[in-house]
């Protein structure tokens, strides 16, 4: 059966060490998402009807989802609360994979928020991109500060 998409996850590295998970998906993308959580153990338990709602849940425990549909030229992201600085640099350094895509959106989770705002397009994307990671690494700076 040929390849429908792809499901990839960059891991928040706190929580993850592996640098990214990738999935070739045949049916649809709770597959993979479904894999992601049984190999890290995480406390989720998708049903077939929870297509939505499965990438939404693992984007608020601070993981980059982004879901693909090859045939279509679809890109859907899924941007966490806080952009690590892994995300990032693995966001930068693969933008050229959606240039040729028809139709690049994101779901950007907010901790504010009980639903998540949409946006379009994947400069867009990355700029809230880069200012969520802005917020996580002036986090990260406080918390060095309060250790010292």
């Amino acid at each position: 059966m040929r390849e429908r998409g792809r499901v990839i996850i960059i891991p928040n590295e706190k929580k993850i060490k592996e640098e990214c998970f990738e999935q070739e998906i045949v049916m649809n993308h709770l597959e993979a998402l479904d894999e992601f959580v049984r190999k890290y153990r995480l406390p989720y338990h998708f049903t077939e009807g929870d297509y939505q709602k499965a990438p939404i849940d693992i984007a608020k425990d601070g993981h980059m989802i982004i879901k693909t549909v090859e045939d279509q030229g679809i890109a859907i992201f899924y941007l966490p609360n806080r952009v690590t600085n892994r995300q990032m640099d693995w966001l930068e350094n693969n933008k050229f994979l959606f240039f040729n895509d028809n139709l690049i959106g994101a779901y950007v989770i907010d901790e504010n928020e009980e639903e998540p705002d949409q946006i379009s397009g994947l400069l867009e994307i990355i700029q809230e991109a880069k200012r969520k990671n802005k917020k996580y690494r002036k986090e990260e700076e406080e918390n060095v500060r309060k250790e010292i």
